[in-house]
């Protein structure tokens, strides 16, 4: 607990849970919605695709109109548990709120992938605009393409998407994905070995199939 004379400012914990990043997020969103809380637009993370390892997935929580804010940070561990820290926060209340600003319609839908814990993350990026969107990374792990495209397929299904097919060898693995949602948008992960024996790229892909 972290106080300014009578006043509480802050207070955290930590700890392991067994579930992964997604599916631990999912249930404290459940659980504090039951109990009042909601995610204002400007807690919100702006965008999906690739989640640097160091960095995790969090989300913002307020209880009523004046607080607290609760932020949970989920790292991903090995075998498929997290790291969970929580910040209960009082002193956010009281500063500016940040302006929010729209996203394109799509943007929302991609899911935020975790790579495998040890694997290091040498760059990423991602953008897109109306009627597709995507994210790409490349690592440095000695998992095989087979390992890596096991590892991240769960992580779709988890944000709802369905998958159509898929395979993978020592070079490549590719599946292709219906995604959830108006639009009829559809999604390609691909997964390749390249330059460097311990070197993967990785590419996750939406786009819009009514779009012109």
């Amino acid at each position: 607990m972290y106080s300014r004379g009578d006043q509480r400012l802050s207070m955290s914990a930590a700890f392991d849970v067994p579930e992964t990043p997604t599916v631990a997020l999912t249930q404290y969103e459940a659980e504090l919605t039951r109990h009042g809380w909601t995610t204002p637009e400007d807690f919100r993370p702006m965008h999906g695709g690739f989640v640097f390892s160091e960095m995790g997935e969090w989300r913002s929580y307020r209880e009523g109109d004046r607080g607290p804010d609760l932020t949970a940070v989920v790292r991903a561990r090995d075998g498929g548990s997290s790291e969970v820290q929580l910040r209960l926060n009082w002193d956010t209340v009281h500063r500016p709120r940040r302006s929010h600003h729209a996203m394109l319609p799509g943007a929302e839908l991609l899911p935020r992938l975790h790579p495998p814990a040890g694997a290091v993350m040498k760059d990423g990026s991602g953008g897109g605009g109306e009627g597709n969107w995507h994210s790409a990374m490349t690592l440095r792990t000695e998992r095989s393409v087979p390992e890596l495209e096991e590892h991240f397929a769960g992580q779709p299904i988890e944000a709802g998407w369905t998958r159509v097919a898929g395979s993978a060898d020592a070079t490549v693995a590719r599946s292709t994905w219906e995604v959830p949602g108006d639009g009829g948008w559809r999604g390609v992960l691909v997964i390749l070995a390249v330059f460097e024996s311990a070197e993967r790229f990785l590419t996750l892909r939406i786009e819009e199939r009514d779009h012109s």
